[in-house]
């Protein structure tokens, strides 16, 4: 079980451990590419937002689809999640830094949901 900001430091840091020009940061460039010129509402946007949720709440949140799409953080966090996940493995450290803590906001469900499908699941540092 985590949070929406978890997972976003979850996967910098498989990143930067991944090395420079790791499958890992490509992959994840790649993906966020697509969401970010489909846009919030696309289908490509929802499948790199799987990365990030751990169940259908979270996901819904990430998507702009619960009350939170009305609240002052929001545009800025989701878009910095999607702008931020284009980085190279050089840059994707600092992917956490502007995620704002009020995307977890609202006692919002952070269940690991079994049956949710995530387009790849983040790596585990040991």
């Amino acid at each position: 079980m985590a949070k929406i900001k978890e997972n976003v430091t979850a996967l910098s840091a498989a990143i930067v451990k991944a090395g420079k020009g790791s499958a890992l940061a490509e992959d994840l460039r790649r993906v966020a590419a697509q969401a970010t010129v489909a846009g919030i509402n696309s289908n490509e946007w929802r499948a790199l937002m799987t990365v990030f949720a751990d169940n259908e709440d979270q996901l819904k949140r990430l998507r702009g689809l619960d009350a939170h799409v009305a609240k002052p953080y929001f545009k800025e966090t989701v878009a910095y999640i999607a702008g931020g996940s284009m980085c190279t493995s050089e840059t994707t450290a600092t992917l956490p830094n502007r995620i704002s803590d009020l995307i977890d906001g609202d006692n919002l469900n952070d269940a690991r949901d079994p049956n949710f499908v995530k387009l790849f699941e983040i790596p585990k540092i040991p």
